[in-house]
């Protein structure tokens, strides 16, 4: 399977003019894409130079037009109803459907597909679902979890000593969230350590925290009404960030509890 990043050919780019997608202009913009070529060019005026001289030494003027033409045609519907696409990854995926060298299967192009129209809500609510109907998992008060005690390859302590008693917190914890399609078996991320009373965290935790013993480590599942519900967070992070009705992933570690 051909990876994008390491391919080794050279790129030259070929330029279209699509249709702004901004409401309030109706400009049209020049769109470098990777092609293989023997020339090499990267910026912007070349580029526009390099395709009115493909235009004119291309003897069958009429299907380059023609092809101009529907991928005008093909953006304009693409933009009514898609907002966010990058242009250079969707002409590349059609050119490597015409010579059969498509990077993923149809089936993970269907599921790509499906993951990319849902919303977060509809993409959590799947999630739960498929994750509640798992024979290892337990529903307990709305959460759902795997009991992954002494399953994790990082099972150093890395923010609590047992010795040092520390009254000031209810809970000690380690954890590391996790997204959908994220394998527990493929986690890298470092976990965050957390000093934490039950009053500040997400009621979910709050429902996990009090059935965890200490020692135990969970992957753990948090319905959206029992996390930040329909309102998300406001934080500009993506990586803190919880959209409205996004459901929440854990592999959790509890050090210390009341």
């Amino acid at each position: 399977m051909m990876n994008i990043v390491g391919r080794r050919v050279c790129m030259a780019c070929f330029c279209i003019a699509v249709t702004s997608t901004t409401a309030a202009e109706d400009n049209v913009r020049p769109l470098c894409v990777p092609q293989p070529d023997k020339s090499n060019v990267t910026n912007a005026p070349e580029c526009i130079q390099e395709f009115f001289k493909q235009y004119s030494e291309e003897e069958d003027s009429q299907k380059l037009n023609a092809s101009y033409a529907l991928g005008v045609r093909f953006q304009r519907e693409i933009a009514e109803q898609f907002k966010d696409i990058d242009y250079a990854r969707f002409l590349l995926g059609a050119m490597e459907q015409a010579d059969k060298t498509m990077q993923f299967s149809n089936t993970e192009l269907d599921s790509i597909l499906e993951s990319f129209l849902l919303s977060k809500a509809e993409q959590s609510d799947k999630f739960v679902r498929n994750f509640a109907a798992k024979s290892d998992v337990v529903d307990f008060k709305g959460i759902y979890y795997i009991d992954r005690t002494g399953q994790s390859e990082q099972s150093e302590v890395l923010c609590y000593n047992p010795s040092e008693k520390d009254s000031s917190y209810d809970y000690v914890v380690e954890f590391v969230r996790l997204n959908f399609h994220q394998k527990v078996s493929n986690v890298e991320k470092a976990y965050t350590c957390l000093h934490v009373n039950e009053d500040e965290v997400i009621r979910g935790w709050r429902t996990a925290l009090r059935k965890m013993k200490e020692g135990n480590e969970w992957e753990l599942l948090v319905p959206a009404a029992l996390a930040y519900g329909n309102d998300g967070t406001s934080t500009s992070d993506d990586v803190d960030r919880v959209e409205k009705g996004e459901a929440l992933r854990f592999l959790i570690r509890l050090h210390k509890k009341p």
